[in-house]
């Protein structure tokens, strides 16, 4: 059974000795630290005991995708792998230094980039992967609103109402509200797109030159309105960061009207995950379009 340290001795023979640790904060599922190692190089870990097999290596194939496109940063995936029932994702290690005075605006040329840099015929991915904890259904569909309804909402329903987190209106409302996908949403004149699926603020870093890095993606070829939806959830970019996006890729006409419906998904999800207080948030958010 390979350990951690075996791994990084591998990867890196003499010079691959670990020399210290130092735990990190931020994360909510995973344990997260910082390992430096003999030849002065340092790597991000994260680890946990509960999660599924394929859990990091998900987020290792949702890096790699982003990083083929050499459109934005992300951190490299250096290794996944399990001891025991513990399971790593080694990363390489980034700095983080202040955001330059350029932030907001390469953020959001560099993110329209992204967007327009691989293409797919239909919405989803060929496999399934995680929103945080929650599995993410990624059944390749050719109608973005089913695939919306059938693989993003409906699943997120379903957990909640098992777990006994959705009254009786409350269910019949989004049951109403799935009835009427077809009128509240499009199905876009654009080919699906590759989407980080779970980017809000926390989830944008500077790196070591200030520059704009994205982590902890949940990435499916989508409408890229879900992503740029999800960054006014929980913290809103600066104006500045939505000028360059728009300025380099314009969004499709009644934007606003639909972005609260694609972060129905999110608070769903942090229903889930995190309890009842996000029942209120759904709510509202399913009245407003009822």
């Amino acid at each position: 059974m390979s350990t951690l340290s075996d791994i990084l001795m591998d990867l890196y023979g003499d010079g691959g000795h670990i020399t210290g640790t130092r735990s990190t904060s931020g994360g909510s599922i995973n344990r997260t630290a910082v390992f430096t190692l003999s030849d002065g190089q340092k790597l991000f870990v994260k680890s946990n005991d509960n999660v599924p097999a394929d859990f990091f290596e998900a987020e290792k194939a949702g890096l790699l995708l982003m990083a083929g496109t050499k459109k934005i940063r992300v951190p490299c995936p250096v290794a996944c792998f399990s001891d025991g029932a513990t399971r790593y994702l080694v990363l390489e290690y980034l700095d983080s230094a202040p955001p330059s005075a350029n932030h907001a605006r390469q953020l959001g040329w560099q993110l329209a980039d992204l967007h327009h840099s691989i293409r797919c015929r239909t919405w989803g991915l060929d496999t399934d992967n995680y929103i945080g904890r929650t599995p993410q259904r990624n059944h390749p569909d050719t109608s973005w609103i089913h695939f919306f309804g059938h693989s993003r909402l409906a699943p997120q329903i379903a957990l909640a109402a098992d777990a006994g987190l959705l009254d009786v209106g409350l269910r019949r409302e989004l049951d109403r509200l799935m009835d009427r996908l077809p009128e509240l949403l499009i199905e876009p004149a654009e080919e699906p797109t590759l989407i980080h699926g779970d980017l809000w603020s926390g989830n944008v870093m500077s790196g070591p030159s200030g520059e704009p890095v994205l982590i902890d993606p949940a990435v499916y070829f989508g409408h890229r309105e879900a992503d740029l939806a999800m960054t006014e959830l929980f913290g809103r970019q600066s104006r500045d960061f939505y000028d360059a996006y728009s300025n380099t890729w314009p969004l499709e006409p009644g934007y606003g009207q639909r972005r609260d419906l694609y972060n129905l998904y999110h608070l769903l999800n942090h229903l889930n995950l995190f309890g009842g207080g996000y029942a209120g948030n759904v709510r509202a958010t399913v009245r407003r379009y009822l």
